[in-house]
């Protein structure tokens, strides 16, 4: 993958600190790295639920067994 350069001075300082405070990471480049997983992992999510929304799971075993 290429690597991005973000120029923090063009980060709202405000939402990078409100960020890492909520998410537990103590630097810039740590914030934006867990900010871009969590966000692609709630992407996931919403494709895996809209499956199953969609039934196209529905041969998956019942989980009660």
């Amino acid at each position: 993958m290429a690597r991005t350069v973000i120029d923090v001075d063009e980060v709202d300082d405000r939402l990078l600190r409100v960020a890492a405070e909520e998410l537990g990471t103590t630097t810039a480049e740590d914030t934006v790295n867990e900010a871009l997983r969590q966000v692609a992992a709630r992407a996931a999510q919403r494709r895996i639920m809209a499956g199953l929304e969609a039934g196209i799971h529905d041969e998956l075993p019942d989980p009660e067994f």
